[in-house]
């Protein structure tokens, strides 16, 4: 339901679980807000994301914060570098947050994101970062190179942390 620019959403999906959500934009800043209320104990999800455009530069924030380990199926989302959701960091992960920059230089999207995947209890928080570049090719096809450097998730909080970085070059041709 739209009420002054802003659509508000709710919905009971089953009988134990309550959806609410609001998006919309207000002097400028875009907002986005999810709630899942669950009726059972340690359960509840929310999902949060602001930005606004300051000059050519795009800025937001967006986190997720959950009760508990594995209550974030998702493994696609386009806004975080490193999902809560992806296969081995479901169950210890109850929280993401992260920093989006990102500009247009001669025609190349370029795009920083930094954050953190937050540790269940009794392990470490996990840090990422991600810069990556777009561009569309006179020939019609799209280059994407991304660089991505993150820590390993479940790591005791005495363990020691290993790091990992990927270099990934997407070459898109249309036909």
């Amino acid at each position: 339901m739209p009420i002054a620019g802003i659509t508000f959403q709710a919905k009971e999906n089953t009988d134990t679980a309550t959806y609410l959500g609001a998006k919309g934009s207000v002097a400028g800043v875009d907002f986005r807000i999810e709630q899942k209320d669950a009726d059972a104990a340690n359960s509840d999800v929310l999902f949060y994301q602001v930005g606004t455009k300051i000059g050519a530069l795009n800025v937001s924030y967006a986190a997720i914060d959950a009760d508990a380990g594995n209550l974030v199926d998702e493994s696609d989302s386009p806004i975080f570098a490193q999902e809560m959701g992806l296969g081995s960091n479901d169950a210890y992960v109850d929280g993401v947050n992260q920093i989006t920059l990102s500009t247009d230089i001669d025609g190349t999207t370029v795009t920083a994101r930094l954050g953190e995947l937050t540790g269940i209890a009794g392990k470490q928080d996990a840090s990422f970062s991600q810069i990556a570049a777009k561009r569309k090719l006179a020939s019609g096809a799209t280059i994407n190179v991304s660089y991505d450097d993150y820590e390993s998730v479940n790591i005791g909080t005495t363990g020691t942390m290993t790091d990992t970085q990927v270099l990934e070059v997407d070459l898109s041709i249309a036909f």
